[in-house]
């Protein structure tokens, strides 16, 4: 297969294989990547960063700090919708200002497209 044909014909085997997983968690990315990522364990979340700095809004960041910020953002996501985000003994929900909500998606995205621009890395 030609490179393009062998990333579409893996980006569908894929999807097929984890497409009913939550990847809010950092553990969980590293396993999903194990199906396609030909580098060792230890330097998933190493090509990750580099892919972040890349962006230029990432620079200052470590392995651990785009994990933490993964780990974060999901465990937001899981009070908003398991409980929606009430803290115990407030009248209402705490705000979500739209900066952090703009934070959380510019992250995700940016997240979302080194791993993608990785993966075709190694698959070229």
């Amino acid at each position: 297969m030609e490179p393009t044909e062998r990333l579409l014909f893996f980006k569908d085997r894929i999807y097929a294989t984890v497409q009913y997983k939550s990847f809010y968690k950092p553990d969980k990315v590293s396993e999903a990547l194990s199906y396609i990522w030909t580098c060792p364990p230890k330097e998933k979340w190493a090509r990750i960063l580099a892919r972040l700095k890349e962006t230029g809004r990432h620079v200052g960041r470590t392995e651990e700090n785009v994990r933490d910020e993964l780990t974060l953002i999901g465990d937001r996501r899981d009070l908003i919708a398991h409980s929606v985000d009430t803290p115990p003994g407030a009248e209402g929900p705490n705000p979500v200002e739209r900066a952090d909500a703009v934070s959380v998606i510019e992250f995700i995205v940016d997240l979302a497209t080194g791993v993608d621009l990785e993966t075709e890395a190694q698959f070229a």
